[in-house]
């Protein structure tokens, strides 16, 4: 401190209304693939799936069902995890 100022050797600014992305995790069918960014087909619905950071578990072909694990930004989802399903495998059913 110089007498009454502050020196300041870094500031960061946030917005007022930033809030944390929402997480979400979510199953459904890989309908197209475009490099990184998939279009994938979850309860009737059609969301755009950005892969380029995710970690990447099996073989990804457009058809199969894919568990995503990421966050919402704007349209988009931003994978952090992605876990796909082989054809013809089909999840253990609980009793």
């Amino acid at each position: 401190m110089d007498g009454e100022t502050v020196i300041a050797s870094e500031v960061e600014i946030k917005e007022a209304d930033e809030e944390e992305p929402e997480e979400m995790e979510f199953e459904g069918t890989i309908e197209t693939i475009d490099g990184d960014i998939w279009t994938m087909t979850v309860d009737d619905e059609t969301m755009r799936v950005d892969v380029s950071e995710a970690e990447i578990d099996g073989e990804p072909d457009e058809g199969l069902e894919a568990e995503v694990e990421g966050v919402m930004d704007g349209e988009t989802v931003i994978a952090s995890k992605v876990e796909i399903e082989e054809a013809g495998e089909e999840e253990p059913e609980e009793d």
